[in-house]
């Protein structure tokens, strides 16, 4: 390629980074402002009807869920465009027809492996998750908002640390939960995690929480984890890193104890309407087990997402189901134990994803599509919401003003 093609070709990735970041800054700012002020303005129908309250808010959520769903899929649109080929455009113009020709977005690659998730939508579940990087998580937001119909049904436990940002804001409204890491805060944050968990968990009738044991991203943790894992003669893990049992014992404790009830029925605000339907505090039934694995190994981060500047990347995710007393419960040590022969097994699942010794055809995978019509009417809602709450702010500003 001569010098005029390389630069074209830079210019071009340098202006597709840009609109995607602007698209992408806007979006977070815009979008997660709109659905804060609209669900702290339907507070006063969460008290006189919840479940409307709770309805409106699955709805915002989903809308917040597509936007996520987009940044996947422009952060993999890919091809070489130079002065004098017009690949790019061709490329992009493709995809666009491929989508209206399915009502699909093509170019993505996310796909699903082992049980068939569905089946435990309608159930209480643990969803334990590795975490390899920030990309997780909206990864994990665009396979949650294609599988329930309510995203009010899912709480995240989080790290403390997010608590404070956007995203968190719109966590912390949403009902999610924070822990501290840390030996100084451990007891008092899982303490805290329990408290919360009796409070909302069947109260706004939740089904799946999902953790992430590891408690970090894998480059961060994974020298101290294997540091570990010498000294207390525990597998020696790669891939994954050895998972903390903390918070795995303590929602247990609470969503799935020992005992006949789920929990104190005192901690409830709603006593009535728990104990008239049994099946809103049934305790945790199953335990859904996900691995996430990139392609090649090359885990995308949140950057790669925002600006577009990454390899098309191809990501799996494998899960295994079973039944929640599988679990051991006697002691710290089974359940660390159960949790490293799970683990082992994401490291050999991994390992072989990077070795390419997967057998491939032998399994059967299913690609993650979301209709380009619902993307669409989000983005049109989410939008005309956020230019409504300006004008109404620019107005109310512009009458203090005048005022003084």
């Amino acid at each position: 390629m001569n010098r005029l093609g390389i630069a074209t070709a830079f210019l071009w990735r340098a202006l597709r980074a840009f609109c995607i970041f602007s698209y992408f800054i806007f979006t977070s700012l815009a979008f997660m402002s709109s659905y804060l002020l609209t669900v702290i303005s339907l507070y006063p129908l969460r008290l006189l009807w919840s479940s409307l309250y709770w309805s409106v808010e699955s709805l915002l959520m989903r809308m917040l869920c597509l936007t996520v769903t987009i940044w996947l899929r422009l952060a993999h649109i890919e091809g070489k465009w130079t002065l004098f080929n017009f690949c790019k455009m061709h490329n992009i113009f493709c995809s666009l027809f491929e989508i209206h020709l399915s009502c699909s977005f093509f170019f993505i690659s996310v796909y699903e492996q082992g049980d068939d998730v569905k089946q435990y939508v309608a159930k209480r579940c643990l969803v334990l998750v590795n975490h390899q990087s920030t990309a997780d998580v909206p990864i994990l937001f665009d396979i949650v908002n294609m599988h329930f119909n309510k995203l009010y049904k899912v709480v995240w436990v989080l790290d403390n640390m997010f608590r404070c940002t956007p995203f968190g804001l719109v966590c912390r409204v949403h009902g999610d939960l924070f822990i501290r890491e840390g030996l100084q805060h451990r007891d008092r944050s899982l303490q805290k995690l329990q408290t919360e968990l009796r409070r909302k968990f069947w109260s706004r009738r939740r089904n799946w929480i999902i953790v992430f044991p590891e408690g970090g991203f894998l480059y961060k943790r994974i020298v101290k984890s294997q540091n570990f894992a010498k000294a207390n003669n525990l597998p020696i893990f790669h891939h994954v890193v050895v998972p903390r049992v903390g918070c795995i014992r303590a929602v247990l404790e609470v969503c799935n104890p020992l005992n006949d009830f789920p929990c104190n029925v005192a901690d409830f605000s709603n006593i009535s309407s728990i104990q008239q339907n049994s099946t809103a505090s049934s305790p945790l039934e199953y335990l859904v087990d996900i691995t996430i694995a990139y392609e090649n190994g090359n885990a995308l981060s949140l950057w790669n997402i925002a600006t577009g500047l990454n390899s098309r990347t191809k990501v799996i995710l494998r899960y295994k189901c079973c039944p929640i007393s599988d679990i051991p419960r006697e002691n710290s040590d089974t359940l660390l134990k159960y949790m490293c022969d799970r683990w082992q097994e994401k490291e050999i699942w991994l390992q072989q994803m990077l070795s390419g010794s997967f057998p491939w055809k032998q399994t059967v995978q299913r690609r993650v599509r979301t209709p380009l019509k619902y993307l669409i009417l989000s983005q049109l809602f989410l939008s005309l919401l956020a230019l409504g709450y300006c004008i109404l702010l620019t107005k109310l500003f512009s009458n203090i003003i005048s005022n003084f």
